[in-house]
């Protein structure tokens, strides 16, 4: 096993295993090999992009086996902040608003209200439990598909469910 087709790891574990007794030969993207016995092997700090892993074992009688290659992709780019798309920003009569957000293909996402614990808000709609008359901040993240975590996006808003007073009557004299 190791890493899966992307990691944010810049030095991914490989772990293998093979027939009792073979000897082992790894490799990155096609460098001379060298030996890895002992069931695992981490290259050195590798850069962004495609990579292959080559892997091929020797049994205690010499007798060569196929080369197992596993290509992933090293991403260690955080996404940046999600788009908020909608929701109230300024004041609103809803108690209980809606946001809608966006954000890298194959992100997941977190969102909080008022800094609270991040909850999964996958599927870029949100919508928010109850909330007291005052101002309110929503708060969305993604993380991309290498599990690199992004900056979160933030809006603020004011939720205001009074109803205004009562209109006074008011009788106007006119003197001539």
């Amino acid at each position: 096993s190791g890493p899966g087709n992307l990691t944010n790891e810049a030095s991914p574990l490989f772990v293998f295993s093979g027939e009792t007794g073979a000897f082992f030969r790894c490799a990155i993207d096609g460098a001379a090999p060298v030996a890895c016995d002992g069931g695992s092997f981490t290259p050195a700090a590798l850069g962004e992009g495609v990579h292959v892993f080559h892997l091929s074992q020797v049994d205690a009688a010499g007798n060569p086996g196929p080369e197992l290659l596993r290509e992933f992709t090293v991403d260690l780019t955080p996404p940046a902040a999600p788009q908020i798309t909608s929701g109230p920003s300024g004041r609103t009569s809803q108690a209980a608003p809606s946001f809608a957000f966006s954000g890298e293909l194959g992100a997941t996402f977190a969102c909080a209200i008022d800094g609270d614990a991040p909850v999964a808000c996958d599927g870029g709609q949100f919508t928010a439990a109850p909330l007291s008359d005052g101002v309110h901040s929503f708060q969305v993240s993604q993380t991309d598909g290498a599990g690199n975590a992004g900056p979160e996006a933030i809006r603020e808003f004011t939720v205001d469910t009074t109803a205004p007073a009562p209109a006074w009557l008011m009788k106007f004299a006119v003197s001539s």
